[in-house]
């Protein structure tokens, strides 16, 4: 199903090239944005809200007037907190010894991801200095750091590099081995939103309007304990 989307998106991309008449806009974009995780399984909760930002730069095609392919080169950040119950594991029993679990383990993550979205832009007609704009497209992201504060009783770890722990940070916690808590390098998301274009000093454009994204990929290694992230943002910019 991925392959499809992205050999469709792909052949979009190149019809657009191809079409003449085109206007290539170059911009910058900082998205404040609230972010909350859904766990997808009985293991782990995820309840906490955050606020994150994402910042870089944007292209937009323009093939005709109103309609657009556009991306973006973007450094997205994230936190979440994910929580494994206790009662899933009341009593295990490792090398004839049965431990039995006081507490949950909890981990704070701190993500960035490398993002490069595929879009498809369209707006009104200009009515007087504005443009009214709606879009729709797919999220690709790529992990470029992961950061933890793990919790378990009063165990704490702060910062760890939660992929490549130092010797340091390792924790013997039986349930953490029975579940990877690495993070994994790729999230995709599918992506909706609308808002505002108004002309600015000549042919520049300020941009404002909101964006959903619906997190299609979970964010831990483990699918035993999936977790997706979602967000709305406040996306601003400037087309020149």
């Amino acid at each position: 199903m991925q392959n499809y989307i992205f050999k469709s998106l792909f052949v979009v991309l190149l019809f657009t090239i191809a079409t003449s008449h085109a206007q290539i806009r170059f911009g910058l974009r900082v998205a404040p944005h609230v972010t909350w995780g859904i766990s997808d399984n009985k293991i782990t909760t995820s309840n906490a809200t955050r606020f994150n930002a994402s910042y870089g730069f944007m292209i937009d095609y323009y093939f005709t007037e109103n309609y657009a392919v556009a991306t973006e080169f973007s450094m997205q950040y994230f936190g979440n907190s994910l929580t494994v119950d206790k009662s899933r594991f009341t009593s295990v029993t490792h090398n004839n010894i049965s431990h039995i679990y006081p507490a949950n383990l909890t981990y704070e993550y701190s993500l960035q991801y490398f993002n490069l979205p595929v879009l498809i832009k369209m707006r009104t007609k200009e009515i007087g200095y504005n443009r009214y704009y709606g879009e729709f497209g797919f999220s690709a992201s790529v992990l470029a750091r992961a950061k933890a504060d793990i919790e378990y009783g009063s165990l704490r770890i702060e910062n760890s590099t939660i992929n490549e722990p130092d010797e340091q940070d390792v924790l013997l916690i039986q349930a953490s081995q029975s579940y990877s808590d690495k993070v994994s390098s790729f999230r995709a998301g599918l992506i909706i939103g609308a808002g505002l274009q108004r002309n600015f000093f000549g042919n520049s454009l300020l941009i404002a309007g909101l964006r959903y994204e619906n997190g299609l990929s979970g964010f831990t290694q483990d699918d035993k304990w999936k977790t997706r992230l979602h967000f709305i943002a406040l996306n601003l910019g400037i087309l020149f």
